[in-house]
């Protein structure tokens, strides 16, 4: 998997494309209400010190298929704002944004000096599962303050410390996150986690959001892994 810099004429078409769709544009805000993103004003803010933006590719082919970037990065308080779209359909609910996304955090972190970088999803969104896979702490919510075809929905906020990230690995992230999607379509039961076992589901009323349960058992998966094969970290 590759990030790639927004410098080329063709990929800022590419990109702008994909920002361009509804099924993209309406869970995002890049401020004063625009979602809406063209070329020329992705070009500039890809030039801009208050950006960071990469597209990246899957890991077997040099072909764009998503972007992740940073919005108002601020050097001297070493934050930024995180946001992330799959522009290829058929690459997505496969792992390949969670992988960028994690490259990419370690890059900002460590090419930009940052301290911390937020986040936001509307609630609801499955977005929401790639944040929590990433590390990132929930620490507050804005109430029915983005609008979908007239709807208004949370954001839920998280946030993230350059101390608290560790970069996933390719091929054990996309082996656990293969496993269970292939086992949950496949069971008859419903969703099963990484070890062929039913998820345990919330009784009526009891705290957590729908697929919360398959989260942490993914998560807890991966941490096996990366204990029995590498060792503490």
């Amino acid at each position: 998997m590759k990030l790639l810099p927004l410098d080329r004429p063709e990929l800022l078409e590419l990109v702008a494309g994909w920002l361009a769709r509804k099924e993209n544009h309406q869970w995002l805000d890049f401020g004063n209400g625009r979602q809406i993103i063209t070329p020329t004003l992705l070009k500039i803010m890809a030039q801009r010190e208050t950006h960071f933006l990469r597209a990246f590719t899957s890991e077997r082919e040099d072909i764009p298929i998503g972007i992740v970037g940073l919005n108002s990065v601020d050097r001297t308080f070493k934050t930024a704002m995180f946001w992330g779209a799959v522009g290829e359909k058929s690459f997505r609910n496969r792992g390949y944004s969670t992988v960028a996304s994690s490259k990419f955090l370690t890059l900002a972190f460590r090419d930009l000096g940052l301290h911390a970088i937020n986040t936001w999803a509307v609630d609801h969104n499955q977005s929401l599962r790639i944040i929590e896979r990433l590390g990132f702490r929930f620490v507050g919510r804005q109430r029915q303050c983005h609008y979908i075809d007239g709807r208004a929905y949370d954001r839920v906020m998280f946030d993230l410390l350059a101390s608290e990230h560790k970069e996933l690995e390719d091929d054990r992230w996309h082996r656990v996150e293969d496993r269970s999607i292939h086992r949950e379509a496949g069971s008859s039961r419903g969703p099963l986690d990484p070890r062929g076992q039913p998820l345990a589901r919330p009784a009526h009323g009891a705290p957590g959001k729908p697929g919360t349960e398959r989260v942490h058992r993914v998560q807890d998966r991966l941490v096996d892994c990366n204990h029995n094969d590498e060792g503490s970290r």
